[in-house]
């Protein structure tokens, strides 16, 4: 069974984040699920219904989403398998060439 809450409750708990991301920058969601037993969902869905932005976890530089390291580092596996897809690709027109030609003897 659902639970309805009433709208004190929602503006209670979107101050609440309001003011918690304020003073620590973010994690307020996370504070207001802990404190008052909520679903993440519904407060996320309270949040946007009254046009508050949640900053997100910034994100961490990895190599693999780069793609300057791609273009710049030989040794990077997703450039190699992309060399290996590109030379599959060729290799099975050679086939394919091969067999047209060797038909034709």
């Amino acid at each position: 069974m659902a639970v309805r809450y009433d709208q004190q409750t929602k503006d209670k708990v979107v101050d609440f984040v309001r003011e918690y991301n304020e003073s620590h920058g973010r994690g307020g969601q996370s504070a207001a699920v802990a404190k008052w037993s909520i679903s993440p969902l519904t407060v996320k869905s309270w949040l946007d219904k009254a046009g508050v932005s949640t900053p997100s976890k910034p994100i961490m530089a990895s190599p693999f989403r780069s793609t300057n390291l791609r273009k710049t580092d030989p040794d990077c596996a997703i450039n190699t398998l992309e060399r290996m897809a590109e030379i599959q690709t060729q290799l099975s027109k050679l086939e394919s060439e091969y067999f047209s030609l060797k038909s034709t003897l």
